[in-house]
């Protein structure tokens, strides 16, 4: 998983963990590396899902759990940003620690 569309934005970069919501929520939006309700057995079961690129199967990939990137020193402000043409939506929420 990368923050943006490589297509568009070249400095896209890849993002090392995101949280089931997060996940769920960039495919429902755009991102078209996963189906938005694919999350949903590993949501209730708890079972932590890696994502990684057929082009690149060394790379590490993306994590998706429960925790995302929380308590990570690394952890961004921004995980990633979609598009959905003729669609606009700013989502927000505020992580432990005043981020």
């Amino acid at each position: 998983m990368l923050t943006a569309d490589p297509r568009v934005v070249s400095t896209a970069v890849p993002v090392e963990s995101v949280t089931f919501d997060e996940a769920s929520e960039l495919a429902y939006f755009g991102a078209k590396i996963l189906h938005p309700i694919s999350m949903q057995p590993a949501m209730k079961y708890n079972i932590p899902v890696r994502i990684k690129n057929s082009y690149n199967p060394s790379h590490p990939g993306t994590w998706i759990s429960h925790a995302g990137a929380e308590g990570r020193a690394d952890s961004k402000l921004v995980t990633a940003i979609t598009t959905k043409k003729g669609q606009m939506l700013v989502d927000g929420e505020r992580r432990r620690g005043g981020h």
